[in-house]
């Protein structure tokens, strides 16, 4: 941690059982999770541990078995009486008004990036599973200019949903989110077209940037046609 600045501290904690040190070493992990079965996917710290480090910030724990937990989260103050400079082209999320689809059957994660993508000017409609996005995407009525598409979902997974794509509207640009893709898997993406991907964990910032991007040489792709 840089001993330059200051930082805001958040405490977040509780009188429950507690972490045991093996597990509190992993809990940051993308999809590790203690729960069993389909209870948890294990992206909620994950993204949390996104999000802060996006803005430079940091997030510690601190936990004792059958004591509790403590979560310390540490963000960068603002200098009252200044401006704030303006972000390097590197670290900005470009607006759009293009309407976005959001396919992930992770509660938080979607909530995320529906409110991130909103707030830059997005249409957004979400679905919490592929069946969802393949009746959305059935609808000419929805008006669908790109879509993030998890892959890793129970029902109808993203290859089908991919596939509904493929089929309905194959010109529509699609932009994966990969946790972990067997090779399996990504044969079937590669063999339907798919080469668009970015990996989770991911800062909201640099998904916003390769959104735009897909979007405009899809766009440069119709007019060249």
């Amino acid at each position: 941690m840089s001993r330059d600045k200051n930082y805001v501290c958040l405490l977040v904690g509780d009188t429950g059982t507690g972490i045991a040190p093996e597990i509190k070493a992993r809990i940051f992990e993308p999809f590790f999770t203690t729960k069993a079965g389909s209870d948890g996917t294990g992206l909620g710290l994950a993204v949390v541990h996104g999000i802060i480090a996006s803005h430079h910030g940091f997030i510690e724990v601190d936990s004792s078995p059958g004591v509790g937990s403590t979560f310390k989260i540490l963000l960068p103050a603002g200098v009252a009486g200044t401006v704030a400079a303006a972000p390097s082209e590197l670290n900005t999320f470009p607006e759009g008004t293009e309407s976005l689809l959001i396919v992930d059957d992770e509660d938080a994660l979607r909530h995320i990036l529906r409110t991130a993508f909103t707030r830059k000017g997005y249409s957004v409609v979400s679905a919490c599973n592929g069946l969802e996005a393949i009746e959305i995407l059935s609808d000419p009525s929805h008006k669908v200019d790109a879509v993030l598409l998890d892959i890793n979902m129970p029902g109808a997974s993203g290859v089908d949903v991919l596939s509904s794509i493929k089929e309905k509207r194959p010109e529509l640009p699609v932009l994966v989110l990969s946790g972990h893709i067997t090779m399996e898997t990504r044969n079937i993406l590669e063999h339907l077209g798919q080469t668009d991907f970015i990996s989770k964990p991911y800062r909201l910032d640099e998904l916003g940037r390769r959104l735009r991007f897909l979007i405009g040489e899809k766009s440069a792709a119709k007019v060249c046609a």
